[in-house]
């Protein structure tokens, strides 16, 4: 029996994106069930089991909707979802949503050389839209996270014909609410775990020397873009004051890219590594004694590197709020947002240190809690289910 053709647009390796790494599992896992044709902007894929796959390429290859049963786009808040936006406007299939608020893409894909695309907002979004924009831009509060939360511009995707796939109870409930789109269109299903790869491991030793690290303190890392979102800034404070309480055996490592907290870089207390090959990073996960993990205010992502973290049994420190508040307390230690987020960092990272055995019970119910809940055979029979809902019912 011939399986269901289908188009799959996403970024991919060696773009640097999330989404890139997320969608070289699920082709993986989809390819079990269908015939999969890859939608790809004009780069060479980097990904060895991905090149296996046909490849349309945009700007050179049209799609015919006719060739296929169903279409799946990866739509993200960045600017490697342009062509797969308007594809997705154009030829309406399945949607994975990474995140509910567009704000950042919308602004930047309807605009050109950084001016505000007015006539844009105003034809596609309406008139009330229009004026909260002009209000950002008279105010000086264009890129604030509360003028950014309160935009999600999503209004077009949703209303595009578009059936929705999101990973979380919080986005699925924040797209009901704008009462767009029926309930039975939006699917919430989790993301899948990707494997982590065998590749060569650091040891401790190792790592200190590369990275700069102090022999003998105990290691707080955080993992990803450096920014103020992730609150990278208050957790090198929330360090400093530990150290200077008397607490002078930590060290924080800021693995990833980012020059927003350089200021607070601090030789033997506070570092960070720039940009880490894949090896690396998981070589510092398994390094790390506690893991901050943080995201204020959510635009309705779901994090794999907190996925990451979780697989590999760590104890690790995240906020309440958006998807992490549906992580269960028992396997993460959570943090309030309201408050001063430099004493409720330095305040569970204490406990933690201070508490025998509580860093061992997060690790074991961290463990446990990714078995249950991210078994990749289950979550790809959902996405069966949800896509052969659009099999043959493609719109053309």
């Amino acid at each position: 029996m011939n399986k269901p053709k289908m188009l799959y647009a996403s970024p991919f390796p060696p773009k640097r994106s999330g989404i890139s790494e997320y969608s070289s599992v699920l082709v993986g896992l989809l390819a079990r069930d269908f015939d999969i044709t890859l939608y790809a902007d004009d780069y060479e894929l980097t990904d060895s089991t991905l090149q296996a796959y046909p490849v349309l390429r945009h700007g050179r290859d049209e799609i015919r909707p006719e060739q296929y049963d169903v279409a799946v786009y990866n739509i993200g808040n960045s600017e490697f979802h342009d062509y797969i936006y308007d594809a997705a406007l154009a030829h309406p299939g399945v949607v994975i949503l990474h995140e509910v608020v567009l704000y950042h893409f919308i602004l930047t894909h309807y605009g050109t050389k950084g001016r505000v695309p007015y006539e844009e907002v105003y034809r596609r979004f309406g008139p009330e839209i229009f004026f909260s924009v002009k209000e950002a831009v008279k105010c000086g509060d264009l890129l604030s996270p509360e003028r950014v939360t309160s935009l999600p511009m999503y209004e077009e995707l949703l209303r595009s014909g578009n059936r929705i796939i999101v990973h979380s109870a919080f986005s699925r409930e924040k797209i009901l609410q704008s009462g767009l789109i029926s309930p039975e269109k939006v699917a919430q299903i989790n993301m899948p775990l990707q494997t982590v790869p065998g590749g060569k491991r650091l040891f401790r030793e190792a790592l200190c020397a590369k990275y700069g690290i102090p022999e003998g303190k105990r290691l707080i890392c955080s993992f990803g873009m450096i920014q103020n979102a992730k609150k990278n800034l208050e957790t090198c404070r929330a360090v400093k004051a530990l150290a200077a309480e008397g607490m002078t055996d930590l060290y924080y490592l800021m693995v990833g890219s980012g020059d927003y907290a350089d200021g607070e870089l601090c030789e033997g207390i506070v570092g960070k590594t720039g940009y880490t090959e894949l090896d690396d990073f998981n070589s510092l996960i398994a390094a790390a004694d506690i893991i901050v993990n943080l995201r204020y205010p959510s635009l309705g992502e779901t994090s794999a590197a907190l996925l990451r973290i979780l697989q590999e049994r760590k104890a690790c420190i995240t906020n309440d709020g958006g998807w992490f508040s549906e992580i269960p307390d028992s396997c993460v230690r959570k943090i309030p947002t309201e408050g001063s987020w430099e004493e409720h960092i330095a305040q569970a990272i204490r406990e933690l240190l201070e508490t025998p055995g509580e860093i061992g019970r997060l690790e074991r119910e961290a463990g446990r809690y990714i078995e249950t809940e991210y078994d990749n055979d289950r979550i790809e029979a959902r996405f069966r289910e949800e896509l052969m809902i659009g099999v043959n019912k493609w719109t053309t």
